[in-house]
């Protein structure tokens, strides 16, 4: 059974996908884009929806959620594979093309999972592994490092870290005056405040707890796309994988859509130039704290 040995942790989509379709080209890595594997399960154990960042912070922390070693119920399993399907079904991402998630349901078969839950010998971790281990396509599946990458994760990091000790992680920052412009532009309903708001929610103390002991590798996004070669040379030690020939073009299936093909430096410029000057500078405001570690070149 295939599990998860790498985590991809990041504070937005771009980036953490990007990544995901850069290593994927990799004849030893393999990274699955949004499984929400471990989002639906904590949602399904006492979250909900997410319509405030702030409030799923929060719960995020106070909610304890199992160990490894807990045995599923097998309505708990039924609800959980449910909930999953649904979202692979029903997406709510906010694309406009049609809905990437529904390839995994073409690999999701509870079968195995239910069987295993009604004679109570279903461990947590077992299930997310027969999960993960089924969404990985067969053409991967040869591979030796299999990554995972859902922006939410990063509210879930500290548990998920502790069901995974020994997993590699790889942490992703952005700059944050492009990465709030770039949740700004994906909720036009919210207003700047909010967008600032939801972009500190993921730079709470789960984030420390990744960038903050080496617990995990921390590359900045417009190294990634700017420094391609040598950021990917650092992930591949990181790994212990051997280093190959970077290729700015890959083929990625899973959202290629979103990502496209190739490394997009237009994009990130693009986004520098949504607020004015009186709006990037509340943002290095309220910011602070990330300008000074990750970018302190930018301030005055």
């Amino acid at each position: 059974m295939i599990q998860p040995n790498l985590f991809i942790f990041g504070s937005e989509r771009s980036g953490t996908t990007l990544l995901c379709a850069l290593l994927s080209e990799h004849s030893q890595v393999f990274a699955l884009n949004e499984s929400f594997i471990f989002h639906i399960y904590a949602r399904s154990k006492g979250f909900r929806k997410l319509s405030n960042a702030w409030i799923y912070a929060v719960l995020s922390h106070l909610l304890h959620l199992p160990s490894a070693e807990y045995l599923v119920p097998a309505v708990e399993a039924k609800k959980y594979l449910a909930k999953l399907h649904d979202r692979y079904y029903l997406s709510d991402v906010g694309q406009t093309q049609e809905n990437w998630l529904t390839q995994y349901l073409d690999y999701l078969d509870p079968s195995p999972i239910l069987s295993k839950a009604e004679k109570g010998e279903l461990t947590l971790i077992e299930m997310f592994n027969t999960v993960y281990s089924q969404l990985v396509p067969i053409a991967h599946k040869n591979k030796i490092i299999f990554g995972e990458k859902t922006p939410y994760h990063l509210y879930l990091s500290p548990w998920i870290c502790s069901l995974y000790p020994q997993t590699k992680i790889v942490t992703i920052i952005r700059n944050p005056i492009a990465n709030v412009a770039a949740i700004y532009k994906r909720f036009p309903g919210e207003d700047l405040q909010t967008a600032i708001n939801l972009y500190l929610s993921y730079h709470d103390r789960r984030f420390k707890f990744l960038y903050e002991g080496n617990k995990s590798l921390v590359i900045r996004y417009e190294d990634l796309i700017l420094s391609t070669e040598a950021t990917l040379t650092n992930i591949y030690h990181y790994l212990n994988t051997e280093t190959v020939k970077i290729n700015r073009e890959f083929n990625y299936y899973i959202k290629q859509g979103y990502v496209g093909n190739k490394i997009d430096l237009g994009r990130d410029l693009s986004l520098r130039q949504v607020f004015n000057e009186k709006q990037k500078l509340l943002i290095r405001d309220r910011c602070r704290p990330i300008f000074e570690k990750f970018y302190s070149e930018e301030l005055d």
